[in-house]
């Protein structure tokens, strides 16, 4: 019930269990609350009151009370006989000092004294047997009670701006506390025994100065030290060390938002801290030197820019390219996914006289797939590294299939059946095309078959044919949307985006029109006009 009107609440007084008003006086509170001894919930923000009557004791079923923004410069020593009370709020006001018979209160479990004058802690909040959050924030306590010894139950204390210049060295009472506010303070050092919180997650030690970090509580997720006189190379080995931490706040730069997605990228992909450093300093484009294990363990994460740099690195560090490839180069082995099948390029590896190992740590050489990537079984003494794209075009030349031509008929009837829409054509031409190869003038229709398929698995399996035949400096187009633009039968688009490769723009426009004769629009037919 929310009352501005006192009389009709006076009326009503015996039935109110929520009480919220915005103008009122000691006085009228005075003969008020005598007469509501169901009331539960009571909010008195914003009415400058001064002072609260001791007949608020009477309110024995109290269990909320909101006082913020008055200018009370006490409380009642009665509010002690409200043994239910739970929740208070007095925030923003002029309180010197609390009753200490709010101990009696055994039930409260949140207290918020924030913005008031207390100058001494109130010791009675640590007697409480369940209270879970307190909030003194911008109160000159500057001085903190020991919780050396007893079990508090606090989960979430916060100390902003309190004026205290360090903090307790042991707090082994507060081993519930999950999140802790010590922002604007004074405090210089931190004490070695925050090791030994082991349920903190969310910490806030911005504004102090701190120049150096001891090692904190492993179930530590948040962190902020904004304005702290702390550098990159004292919090970063500290931030290593937590294994679940997923948001920093305070390093220069932006880089709050980089480490945020490189830690969170860490902990889904169970990065060990002794491998994030290097991985780090990589991925925020700084000049390292990598060792390979730290790069395979960075393909892991699920940062594309960091998967770029890092396939970049070692392709380069290696210096293979598809004329240096050669079976004498050792075993090799498999890592990521592929275009081909991967008992496909297996065999074919083995055909062309590859030794393929199972495992990473027996190999001489890898060859790199995309993402994503399974975790590495060893470390890794490898010497050369490979993208697919090279291996590929190595076998294209060494594959003795593409070396057999076909009759002008066979021809023909393969590309009858790479034009059609029946599925099992399709399918029969590419166990044609898997067992004699694809002749060159043939490409730009497998193309089109690629394009109007379907079926997603048909069109997967015909990508890989795709992938397989594609010279290099062509295959970058398959990186392109191009289906997608096929269906909203953008063609003039797609045409543009064709330009400079293997395959003919207008023979593909010329296969639409005969087959289908479906995708006919004003952009297709602007193209038609313009051949």
């Amino acid at each position: 019930m929310k009352a501005t009107d006192i009389p009709t609440a006076q009326a009503q007084a015996h039935k109110v269990k929520t009480l919220c008003l915005r103008r009122a006086d000691a006085h009228t509170l005075a003969r008020l609350l005598p007469n509501m001894p169901r009331l539960q919930h009571l909010d008195l923000s914003g009415c400058r009151l001064r002072a609260l009557p001791e007949s608020l004791g009477q309110c024995t079923c109290l269990e909320t009370l909101i006082l913020d923004r008055n200018q009370l410069q006490r409380l009642p020593e009665s509010l002690g006989q409200c043994r239910h009370l739970r929740r208070l709020s007095v925030q923003y006001n002029r309180l010197a000092s609390i009753p200490d018979t709010l101990a009696n209160c055994l039930n409260i479990r949140y207290i918020n004294l924030a913005f008031n004058c207390l100058k001494e802690w109130p010791s009675w909040t640590i007697q409480l047997p369940w209270l879970a959050e307190l909030d003194l924030s911008h109160n000159p306590c500057r001085i903190l009670p020991e919780w050396s010894t007893g079990h508090a139950p606090l989960q979430s204390l916060t100390l902003k701006g309190i004026g205290i210049t360090e903090w307790p060295e042991y707090t082994g009472g507060l081993n519930r506390l999950e999140r802790l506010d010590l922002s604007d303070n004074q405090v210089h050092n931190l004490p070695a025994s925050w090791c030994q919180a082991p349920a903190l997650k969310w910490l806030d030690v911005s504004g102090n100065p701190l120049r150096t970090l001891p090692p904190l509580p492993k179930s530590l997720q948040y962190l902020a030290f904004r304005r702290c006189p702390l550098t990159e190379d004292t919090i970063l080995p500290v931030l290593w060390s937590l294994p679940l931490l997923q948001e920093v706040k305070g390093l220069p730069s932006n880089g709050d938002r980089k480490l945020a997605s490189f830690l969170s990228a860490c902990y889904k992909a169970g990065l060990a801290p002794e491998w994030r450093h290097p991985l780090y300093r990589a991925y925020v484009g700084q000049a390292v030197a990598l060792e390979a294990n730290t790069c395979l363990r960075g393909l892991l994460l699920c940062l594309p820019s960091l998967r770029a740099r890092l396939l970049q690195y070692l392709l380069v560090q290696s210096g293979a390219n598809t004329a240096a490839l050669s079976p004498e180069l050792g075993p090799v082995a498999l890592w990521g996914h592929y275009a081909r099948p991967r008992l496909k390029l297996i065999a074919d590896l083995q055909a062309a006289g590859w030794q393929v190992a199972s495992t990473l740590s027996q190999a001489r050489g890898i060859i790199l797939g995309k993402a994503p990537y399974p975790v590495p079984d060893a470390d890794v003494s490898t010497k050369w590294f490979a993208d697919e794209s090279a291996i590929l075009d190595w076998l294209r030349a060494q594959s003795p299939a593409s070396q057999v031509p076909m009759s002008e008929a066979q021809q023909q009837r393969l590309r009858q059946m790479l034009r059609s829409t029946n599925e099992a054509d399709i399918r029969l031409a590419l166990n044609l095309v898997a067992a004699r190869g694809l002749p060159p003038n043939l490409l730009t229709e497998l193309f089109y078959t690629w394009l109007q398929a379907t079926d997603d698995k048909l069109a997967r399996q015909v990508r890989q044919y795709l992938e397989w035949y594609t010279p290099a400096d062509s295959r970058r187009v398959l990186q392109q949307p191009l289906r997608a633009l096929w269906r909203v039968q953008d063609l003039l688009r797609l045409g543009q985006c064709l330009e400079g490769t293997v395959f003919d723009a207008e023979k593909l426009m010329a296969l639409t029109n005969s087959t289908t004769g479906v995708f006919v629009g004003s952009k297709n037919s602007s193209m038609q006009s313009d051949e």
